[in-house]
């Protein structure tokens, strides 16, 4: 398992990115936020894509508001190992095999039988370790995580990005329906537009104590916009959930690049687009990271020939 290896990746390279980058910022966005006993006030003021001032003002209850989804937390690989051995040991113990015990050896799990014939020990043995790769699977979902295999990539685990942005949707709708009112029925491109430019604007954080705990870096759109912070996922999740509202018609995906993650749509292609191969078709990719002004269709040019030739792992929205 090579979760911690890949998460720090992800944010280390997002890092270098915003390097790369953050000599073409030219805009600084204005954020306040107040708390009481009748909610939560978040006011954004920005320049859209245009140049032209924008202000977003939204009132929404704070408690439920910060805590979508309310089981997302960090999980490290140790911690993995701890719940995948609580998870195999209540299996044991339901099917009334008491006298196994499973020991941690570094990254792996030991099965050890002490009880019945050398054949029935076996059996039991077998049996867990073939519900090993189940247990690990629901440890993942009870904290909103999955398993991923970038291209050319190790295997390892994420956040679950498109589970965390659809079930954040209906927290995110007092922050949409701002965004509908401001822009008055555009187009979905148009739209995509403008939420790149809040986004970019959004202070990047690379979320470096993910050398410590990977997962601890990645934050939900709520706390996002609550903090007015986040990395490159982390954004792109946040897109995913508000772009899903204002356009539901249109389908999305999260491309992983190598150390990287974008945004793509299923939009009518443009010249200039830089876009990906996805089931017969190509998508348009869209940056949220910033704080360059990206607009649709650009990416940094040092992941191009990767979306280009597809050298990519996408999941849809």
């Amino acid at each position: 398992m090579c979760a911690d290896r890949l998460l720090t990746n992800v944010s280390l390279l997002c890092a270098l990115m915003l390097c790369l980058v953050s000599a073409s910022a030219s805009a600084e966005l204005e954020f306040q936020r107040h708390a009481d006993d009748q909610g939560l006030q978040l006011n954004y003021r920005f320049a859209d894509h245009n140049g032209a001032p924008v202000e977003l003002n939204v009132r929404t209850d704070r408690q439920s508001f910060i805590s979508t989804p309310t089981n997302f937390r960090p999980l490290s690989s140790a911690r993995l190992q701890r719940e995948e051995h609580r998870q195999l040991l209540d299996f044991a113990h339901q099917q009334g095999w008491h006298d196994i015990e499973i020991q941690r050896q570094g990254q792996s799990l030991q099965v050890i039988a002490h009880q019945g014939p050398a054949e029935q020990q076996r059996e039991r043995i077998n049996a867990i370790q073939a519900h090993q790769q189940e247990a690990m699977q629901q440890v993942l979902a009870r904290y909103y995580y999955a398993s991923i295999q970038l291209h050319a990539g190790p295997d390892g685990y994420t956040p679950d990005h498109p589970r965390i942005a659809i079930e954040s949707q209906a927290a995110l709708t007092p922050f949409s329906d701002a965004v509908a009112a401001h822009l008055d029925q555009t187009s979905a491109r148009e739209t995509l537009q403008f939420l790149l430019r809040w986004l970019q604007q959004i202070p990047y954080d690379d979320m470096s104590n993910r050398l410590q705990s990977p997962g601890a870096g990645f934050i939900t759109p709520t706390r996002l916009l609550y903090e007015n912070h986040g990395d490159c996922d982390s954004k792109v999740t946040l897109l995913a959930a508000l772009f899903a509202n204002l356009h539901p018609e249109v389908n999305s995906h999260i491309v992983y690049l190598p150390g990287h993650a974008v945004f793509a749509v299923e939009l009518e292609l443009e010249d200039g687009d830089v876009s990906v191969p996805y089931a017969g078709q190509r998508l348009v990719v869209a940056d949220p990271t910033g704080p360059a002004p990206m607009k649709v269709g650009e990416v940094a040019r040092n992941y191009r020939s990767a979306l280009h030739s597809g050298a990519v792992t996408i999941k849809d929205f």
